[in-house]
Parts: structure tokens; sequence; C-alpha cells
């Protein structure tokens, strides 16, 4: 049986102080993959049953502009929400682990107010797997026991929360595990759970809008492999009658995924080409044929007939997709939009640029929207002016904003390069300017930079952008001096919010005769990031000693418990690099500690597997 996946809820502070630096204080673990060997984690969420609180729809002048504005949901600040259903642009639900019990929060009116319930009939060892909502009113959460020994539940309101109700039917036996609920539409539902003490995936349907389930005969459904079972905490694939729900298996993924055509009355068992072991699958359809699925690092594919064949579509060699969080926009062509990391870049600072990345041509070409410090966990749309996200970074909710009237941003405001010898170049980074407004704009020139940074390619001008529309410039760093060097690209238009949109750009010159870091005597310590960050497994670590020092670098997880001694002793002054390798460990966030008598810095890093 698969280990349960609990919210881990902690501040930054408390995790900074944990690793002996309150300088550097980080960010709060990101979700583990369900894999073999996670551990369940504690509950630390303070009780959400305090008045709700008003929020303020913030908007924001950065020329950069991020399509991601946060709602303020009043919930306390140590609070993480978790898996979330989109009904419109001004209706959401949305999940709360820990507290006392299970709790969900909810919208009526676009984010602007919040209302927090706690599910007091659930037992307080529940969590939320999957939610589920038709309207402001009628909601259904499946639930998995966090210790296992029974299977959890399905619970519902049809009173916009103030009172819940759990199934008599629907996952009642031991040994099973709710994964999924889905409507196709007001009358008709499935609902999802592990293989239960019978061997087979415990399924039910209903056709009465959720006031009676019954059970999908064994018959019906195909037998699952050995310790499989199925993907919690990601919305399946869902279009028309159809509906698609991924598989894992603790001895190793398959690629597997179940099937249904008829609203979950029947099942076929699929494999999805060239799915790695340790990736979760994620699927996306826009109608019963045509779809995308993630089934890697780096890897999209493409299916016109259901999922029964998939092609490989080509997508940029840096970039890729971080798993859950991959989603159909519903009412439009052939927009997909996920959470996204653009890795391999060792002459950038952070090594990558994490972000948003969109589709708006069914995976034919990819736009940056825009770099984030966090990727999206968890996201769903309604429609092209409904989405919403949580990114286990707090309490809020994220929407995605349609500005109205020409609104301009880039994917990057600020490019940082690391040291680059005179007359080499740097990688070639590619920066997107988007029209993130109701109406459509011009970009009539680019203001390329100076001669310390060279433009590889830009687009034809001017350019005429409608919503989502983008053009990409590609530039590198060239430094032909020593010492910081700044510069700016400037992306010119008729935008109402910001005629000239800016990206700064940094990097430092040297007269060394290579990348590689000068052996010159270091003048002070130096923690660097590592990279490629995020990383699987292996990454490496750069360090800087300006004299004989007694040292510890070590990895730490985000209760500040230590996984990992990669140095220990008396080191001579000098630079260094030293290789982590996280086979070990699951995926999500750790800390790297550096510390020595007299400095001590910590930096953060992020495992996917």
């Amino acid at each position: 049986m698969k280990s349960p996946l609990i919210l881990l809820l902690v501040c930054w502070s408390s995790i900074a102080l944990a690793l002996g630096d309150p300088n550097n204080a980080g960010g709060p673990g990101q979700p583990q993959s369900p894999k073999k060997g996670h551990t369940p984690m504690s509950l630390l969420l303070r009780s959400c049953s305090d008045p709700p609180q008003t929020s303020l729809f913030r908007t924001t002048s950065s020329p950069r502009y991020n399509p991601w504005v946060e709602q303020v949901t009043g919930l306390p600040s140590g609070a993480v929400v978790g898996p979330i259903h989109a009904v419109d642009s001004n209706t959401v639900w949305v999940s709360v682990g820990g507290e006392t019990r299970p709790a969900v929060i909810r919208t009526t009116n676009g984010g602007t107010t919040w209302i927090c319930d706690t599910i007091k009939i659930a037992p307080t060892n529940y969590a939320i797997s999957g939610v589920f909502a038709l309207d402001a009113s009628r909601c259904w959460l499946v639930m998995y026991d966090a210790t296992g020994p029974t299977s959890g539940g399905l619970y519902r309101t049809t009173d916009s929360g103030v009172t819940w109700t759990q199934d008599i039917t629907a996952f009642k036996t031991t040994g099973g595990f709710p994964d999924h609920i889905h409507f196709f539409d007001a009358s008709n539902g499935v609902t999802v759970g592990d293989p239960n003490n019978d061997g087979y995936f415990e399924i039910y349907t209903t056709s009465n809008g959720g006031a009676s389930w019954s059970g999908v005969p064994q018959a019906n459904i195909p037998p699952p492999l050995t310790q499989e079972y199925g993907s919690y905490w990601i919305i399946p694939g869902a279009a028309e009658n159809s509906l698609w729900f991924p598989t894992y298996n603790d001895a190793g993924s398959t690629g597997r995924y179940y099937k249904t055509t008829d609203r979950g009355l029947t099942w076929s068992v699929h494999v999805y080409p060239g799915a790695p072991a340790d990736f979760v699958l994620k699927l996306a359809f826009q109608d019963k044929n045509v779809g995308l699925g993630n089934g890697g690092y780096g890897e999209v594919s493409r299916t016109t007939d259901g999922g029964s064949n998939w092609s490989r579509i080509p997508i940029p060699s840096t970039f890729q997709f971080f798993d859950r969080n991959f989603e159909y926009v519903p009412g439009t062509s052939g927009m997909y939009v996920g959470g996204a990391v653009y890795w391999g870049y060792p002459s950038l600072q952070d090594g990558s640029i994490l972000g948003t990345a969109y589709t708006t041509d069914g995976g034919a070409s990819w736009t940056e929207a825009c770099a984030l410090s966090c990727p999206n966990f968890f996201m769903d749309f309604a429609s092209v002016s409904a989405g919403w996200r949580t990114d286990y970074s707090g309490p809020n909710v994220y929407k995605w904003s349609m500005a109205k009237g020409q609104v301009i941003g880039t994917s990057i405001d600020t490019l940082s390069f690391v040291t680059v010898a005179s007359g080499k170049t740097s990688d070639t980074v590619a920066i997107d300017a988007v029209n993130f407004g109701s109406d459509s704009l011009t970009v009539s020139s680019i203001v390329a930079p100076g001669n310390q940074y060279i433009v590889v390619s830009q687009p034809n001008l001017p350019a005429l952008l409608p919503y989502l529309g983008s053009v990409r410039i590609k530039l590198c760093f060239a430094p032909n001096k020593n010492g910081v060097l700044q510069d700016s690209l400037v992306f010119v238009s008729n935008a109402s919010n910001a005629r000239r949109a800016t990206v700064y750009l940094q990097g430092t010159g040297t007269g060394a005769t290579s990348v590689e870091p000068t052996r010159e005597m270091p003048k002070a310590f130096a923690l660097s990031q590592n990279y490629p960050n995020p990383f699987n497994p292996s990454t490496s670590i750069r360090y800087a000693l300006p004299h004989k020092s007694q040292v510890l670098l070590a990895v730490y997880n985000t209760l500040g418990q230590q996984v990992a001694t990669l140095v220990q002793g008396l080191k001579e002054a000098g630079s260094y690099e030293v290789k982590f390798d996280g086979t070990a460990l699951a995926s999500g966030v750790y800390f790297y500690r550096l510390q020595t008598s007299n400095y001590v810095e910590t930096r953060k890093l992020l495992l996917l597997r």
C-alpha cells in the first residue's frame, strides 16, 4: 500500500532557524511525488475556523506584469493550500491540509473574499486527495486515511459547506485509497480509488447528481499490476464522457493509465510510451480524441485518437514540466498551461528559470509567461479567464488574470549571468514579451543591449500581438572587459501599462581564458547556487574559502534534519566543487548550508524525481 502524503506546513522562519541561519530564510517544502519511500509528515496548520477575511485584488505596475495575481485568503500565515477546482472566474474551491480536521476554502467573487469550512464529520487523520465542485453550493471531496487502516471516504455538501455528509457506499471497505473525483455533468460523475482488498481499483459512479453511488463491477475494470496504485493529488484528464487517470508502481512506474469512454461504467488500460520509472504521468485532453501527455522530464507527446497512440512533439531542449500541474484550458482550440523549468543554463546565477509556460496551438510552440520563485504545483482552469493555482509557498491562491486594454509583460525581469571570460560567450537565453491584455498591441521595436551582450535572434517587427501573443528574442552575455557589466533590453510598444518593457541584464567579465572559476585565491567566503537546480538525481555545489578553515557542508530537509554530509573537516583556502547525489531522497525542497567558525550561509535546492 502506498504511504499517505500529508501536507507539510512549515513557516520559512522556523526552517531557517532550524538550519541556524535566520538571515537566509527560505520557503516551505514542496509536495513530494507519491513514490516508494516517501515519509508522512507532521500537520502543523492552525485552525481555519476564524471569520473570513477580505482580500485585495492586487495588480502590479511592473513592466514585467505577472499574469498570476495573488488572492489573499485570510488563512493563518503558516497555512498551505493544496488540490483545487475552478468552477468559473468567480467560484473556486481549494483544499486545506492540517488543522484539527480537513478543511476547504472557497470564493464566489473571484477571490475578493474567502470562507473556510472545516469538515467536522471527518476523522482528524483524514486528508483531502481530490476536490470537485459543480457550483458555489455543491462540492465533493475524496479523502484518504493518513494512518492507512481504512479507506477514507467520499464527502459532499449541497449548502455551500454549511453541512457535510459522507456517502454510505463509496470507500467503505478496508484497504482502499480514494484518489480522484470528477463530474461529467450535473448528474453523472465518477470517483476512483486504489485497488482494495479484492485486488481491483475501487471505482464508483453516480447518475443522480451524487445522491447515491454504485460500485463498478470488477469485470469492467482491468486488473492492476502488483503494487500498482492510482496517482492521487493529480487532476485526471477528462473530456466529454471520457476520463483518463494515470497509475504508478512502487516497484517502478509502468507509464500505465486507465481510460473510460462511458462516464466510468467500463474501463481499458493503456501504456504511455517511454515514461521513466520515477515520473508521475500527467494527461490533459481538449476533447475525447485530442490531448497532450507529459510522461517524463523534458517530454511532451500528443494524441489524436484518445490515447491509443502518442507522437512526441518537439519542445525546447532545456524545458520540462513539473508533474501534477499540466492542464488544458477549456473553451480554447489548443491552449495548455503548466508550471515549468527552463534548466541547463550554467551561465546563469541560478542555473535555471522557474515559471509558467503555455501553448495556444496544441503544443506546436511554447511561451514562458513569467518567471516565478516557485513552480505551480496545483492548477485548474475553467476557461481562459478562469485559471487558478496553488504553489505551496503559503496560504494564498493565485488567479490567472486577463487585464483590460493593452498590457505587455516579459517572461524575465532580470537576467543575471555568472562570471564569463572576456572573449567568451555564455549560454543563449530566450526572453518572451507577452500581451496579457484584452486588446491587441504592437511591439514596434526592440532596443538591443550594448556591446557586452549579443542578440542572437529577434522577431520581425513591427509585430501585432493578440491576447497571449508573444515575440521572442535570444541573447547571450559576451563581455569584452573585466568587472560587473550591466545593461538592459527594452521592448517598445503601444501598451498602456508600460510602453517600454525592460529586462535588466547583469554579468561579470574576467580576463581569464575560460569560463571555469579563477584559480586566484578567494577574497571572501562564498556558497554558490547548485547547478542544475532543479536536479535529478545529482547536482554540483561550489564554495570558496579565503583561508584555511574547519568546514561543514551539509544538506537538510524542510524540518531542519541533516540528510547528507558533503564536506566535514579542515580545508585549505581555495575554490571547491562537490557533487551531491539525491538518489536515496524523495522529491522536494532541501537546503544546503556551508558553516565555518565565522561564516554561515544556506541555500535552497529542489530535487525532482
